[in-house]
C-alpha cells in the first residue's frame, strides 16, 4: 500500500524488486481504500477494506462487497478499523471493528461458504466494565485459536482495579466458542505485532 498524492493505491512486485505493478481491485477509484489488503493462505481471494465496506475479489473478476453486517446483529453500524485476519483454509475472513464512535466494539467473523457473520467478541469485557480495544487479529497455524491486543483505552481502567489505561496484554480465544476471551500475558511495553510459531 502507498499513499500517493493522498491516494491509497496497492501494488505488487517480484521478489527481485521488479514489475512493480499497481493491482486492479476492480472498485471505483472514488472508494476509499483503509489498511492493508489480505491475500487469503491459498491465494485465491484477495480482501480489503474500502468506504467502510469489506471487499474480496478473485483472480481478474471485479471485487464485491460482503453483505452488510448492520442489521443482522444488533443496531449499531460498525466502523472496520483496517485490521483483517484469514483463517488458515480461507473460508473465514475475521474483521475488527468498532461502534458508538470507537467507544466499544470486537471482532466479527464472515464465513465465506455460508455467507454469514458471527460476534466473536464485544466490549466492555464481561465481568470488569473496562472498555478496551482489541486489534490485530491472528489465527493460529490450525485455525483454531486466535491472538490478539486488548489495549485499556479508557481511564473507566483505572476505576475497577489494577488495569490503567495504555496497558496492553496477550489475549487468546477459540473462534468456535464466541464471547469466551482470555487474557494470556501483559506486553512489557508497547505493542509492536503478533507472530504464532508453526
Amino acid at each position: 500500500m502507498s499513499y500517493v498524492d493522498g491516494t491509497p493505491t496497492v501494488y505488487s512486485a517480484r521478489l527481485d524488486g521488479s514489475h512493480l505493478t499497481r493491482l486492479n481491485l476492480g472498485v471505483s477509484n472514488s472508494v476509499a481504500i483503509s489498511g492493508t489488503p489480505q491475500f487469503s493462505p491459498d491465494g485465491k481471494t484477495l480482501a480489503f477494506i474500502g468506504d467502510n465496506t469489506i471487499w474480496v475479489k478473485k483472480g481478474s473478476a471485479a471485487a464485491t462487497q460482503l453483505p452488510d453486517y448492520a442489521g443482522r446483529h444488533g443496531s449499531h453500524f460498525p466502523t472496520f478499523t483496517g485490521q483483517l485476519s484469514w483463517s488458515p483454509e480461507s473460508g473465514r475472513l475475521l474483521a475488527t471493528a468498532s461502534t458508538d464512535g470507537g467507544n466499544d466494539g470486537g471482532f466479527i467473523e464472515y464465513d465465506l461458504a455460508a455467507r454469514q457473520w458471527q460476534q466473536l467478541t464485544a466490549v466492555p469485557r464481561a465481568g470488569n466494565g473496562v472498555l478496551p480495544g482489541y486489534g490485530d487479529p491472528a489465527f493460529s497455524p490450525d485455525g483454531r485459536k486466535v491472538a490478539f491486543v486488548e489495549r485499556i483505552g479508557s481511564a473507566i481502567g483505572a476505576a475497577w482495579g489494577s488495569e490503567k489505561p495504555g496497558e496492553e496484554f496477550i489475549d487468546t480465544m477459540d473462534p468456535a466458542v464466541p464471547g469466551i476471551v482470555a487474557r494470556t500475558a501483559k506486553i512489557p511495553g508497547d505493542y509492536i505485532g503478533l507472530a504464532w510459531q508453526p
